[in-house]
């Protein structure tokens, strides 16, 4: 159940508070007094969509805050969410917007999106308006409505269909993609059968190209680099004036006196040490002298090889000799893919028809449970007709088939509705005027509102095109769905506001340059007289009062009549004025 309802900021409403008790609260005022502006900032904190240019002042921050009673199911809902909340605790929305602009949404103090807290929203409280009533002509909307009064045979039902329909989607994808692969291979298949042949007998391995390639240029360059790794061999280590020689007598000559001068030691051991390194390289000459030994015909074949690869680089290798091994595996891979497809082709093929299955039969039990429910909210709704001053209308729910299974199901909702006995039913959009659909809508809410027990209700101007004794009957109503759920009303009859346990007005106000809305509770049973008396006729005048006073008795007399959930007997506190 809500709570109470503090705003800052939002739109003309500088600073209210509102609390909310059990039963029917109404808010009344004259045309224009900011109404609509005080259920805006109920939607806006539950989430639903905003101008918020609209809303916020400039350069000031816009903060409405929500506080709501925990029950056990909307705890499991926060729970799943990770929003651990104390059975104890208040729920607290609020939605902000700061002075830069940016809107910030929270729940109990932690930060939550925007889809989560509306999401909440419509757990929470159920919105009822004029514009609730014109959706109500549309299909999407009477199917919504339907599913909700089915409840969990037929939520859950149209949760399988969607699933299933999803599932479908993505199977159906799946093999046509396969399929297109298909083609494309089935048409690179010759290609592919040449590509193979010809990569099957060249055998390319890794960096196979690039050892070629340093092989045939040290063996095409082969006696020029010979004689130069043999000039240089016998510079090192020939007979005669060699390096090795010439290094040695440097080392005999600085040890002979090393001990004598402790830096030619020093230096002794530097001499040492080249002697060391020019044996070392002088084994380095020798080795790549034996890499120079080839045998007979190895360049031509080299020359041969290396050839091949470069030529099947050109036709199946995108030009790259020393990607062909490489290309080799891929080829490989897309052969053993395209010998499969047709396997596979199969498997993405009866995946697709089990898909197509699990949604026809999930599509059956979602159109079972709608026309289990159609009955069921038919005959709810026509109880609700007498009432509502509509004793002759009947109502009804049809079904039209859309030609194929959708994520909503195979069968479109129709609500049809016929005023008066002898006449036929028809689509409700054709047939119903705006006061007619506004009590067809009002009657459907009061249904779910019997297979939703303990949620609350805010009616936003429900009494659009209605008067006299039809909204005494739609008053009435009100206070008896009040008995069981908590009630909120923005209404300019005093037929309706009458039947409220609490009634708050309201007013327009000048504050220096600008206009504000002040929120004024009427509690006294005087204010209330005059609230009502003004309501009827425009003034408090003599005859205004005694009418005022006769409604409020006899509205009083039906909600004791009616029983009561045991209105919240703690003071209202002030609503704070803006």
């Amino acid at each position: 159940m809500l709570r109470s309802l503090r705003i800052e900021n939002f739109a003309l409403i500088r600073s209210a508070e509102v609390e909310f008790g059990a039963g029917l609260t109404a808010f009344t005022g004259e045309t224009g007094s900011g109404k609509s502006m005080l259920l805006g900032a109920l939607s806006f904190a539950c989430g639903m969509r905003n101008d918020s240019e609209s809303i916020a002042r400039p350069n000031e921050r816009t903060l409405v805050t929500l506080r709501l009673d925990a029950d056990p199911d909307l705890l499991a809902w926060l729970a799943e969410r990770g929003y651990e909340i104390e059975e104890d605790e208040e729920i607290v929305l609020e939605r902000e917007i700061t002075r830069g602009g940016k809107s910030v949404a929270r729940i109990c103090g932690r930060s939550a999106s925007l889809a989560t807290l509306r999401e909440l929203g419509r757990e929470i409280v159920d919105i009822v308006g004029q514009h609730e009533a014109q959706r109500l002509t549309a299909a999407s909307f009477q199917r919504t409505l339907l599913d909700r009064f089915g409840g969990a045979p037929s939520l859950d039902a149209a949760a399988a269909v969607a699933g299933a329909y999803r599932a479908l989607q993505e199977a159906r994808e799946r093999y046509a993609a396969l399929e297109s692969g298909r083609r494309t291979q089935r048409e690179r298949e010759a290609f592919l059968r040449d590509a193979l042949a010809a990569l099957d007998a060249l055998r390319p391995q890794p960096e196979e190209y690039s050892s070629m390639r340093e092989r045939r240029s040290l063996l095409a360059h082969g006696e020029r680099i010979a004689g130069a790794l043999r000039a240089a061999h016998e510079a090192l280590r020939g007979e005669e004036a060699s390096a090795d020689r010439a290094i040695g007598s440097a080392d005999a000559a600085l040890r002979s006196v090393a001990s004598l001068v402790p830096e030619i030691a020093d230096l002794a051991s530097r001499v040492e040490a080249l002697q060391g390194e020019l044996v070392d390289v002088a084994i380095e000459l020798d080795r790549s002298l034996e890499r120079l030994e080839r045998a007979p015909g190895e360049l031509e074949a080299l020359e041969s090889r290396a050839a091949e690869f470069e030529r099947i680089a050109r036709l199946y290798g995108n030009g790259d000799p020393d990607a062909l091994a490489a290309r080799w595996e891929e080829l490989r891979e897309a052969s053993e893919l395209l010998d499969s497809g047709e396997e596979r082709l199969a498997v993405a093929r009866e995946c697709e028809r089990a898909a197509a299955e699990a949604l026809a039969a999930a599509d059956g039990r979602l159109c079972a449970a709608r026309r289990e429910a159609a009955k069921r909210l038919s005959a709810s709704v026509e109880g609700e007709f007498a009432e509502l001053s509509l004793g002759g209308a009947r109502f009804g729910v049809t079904f039209e088939a859309r030609g194929e299974i959708g994520a909503q199901g195979s069968e479109r909702t129709n609500f049809t509705f016929s005023a008066n006995s002898g006449e036929p039913e028809r689509a409700l959009a054709k047939i119903a005027s705006g006061g007619e659909r506004s009590r067809v809508l009002l009657a459907l809410v009061l249904a779910l509102a019997a297979v939703r027990r303990g949620a609350s209700y805010v009616f936003d101007e429900v009494d659009a095109g209605i008067g006299g004794a039809v909204a005494a009957a739609v008053g009435g109503r009100l206070a008896r769905l009040a008995n069981d759920a908590q009630v909120i009303c923005v209404t300019h009859l005093a037929q309706i506001a009458v039947h409220a346990s609490a009634q708050i007005v309201l007013e327009k106000v000048a504050i220096g340059d600008t206009t504000a809305i002040a929120l004024c509770p009427v509690d006294a049973p005087s204010e209330r007289e005059n609230e009502i008396a003004r309501m009827l006729s425009g003034e408090p005048h003599r005859q205004a009062l005694e009418h005022a006073r006769e409604m409020i008795a006899r509205a009083a007399a039906i909600r004791e009549s009616g029983g009561s959930l045991g209105r919240s007997s703690r003071p209202r506190r002030p609503a704070s004025r803006s």
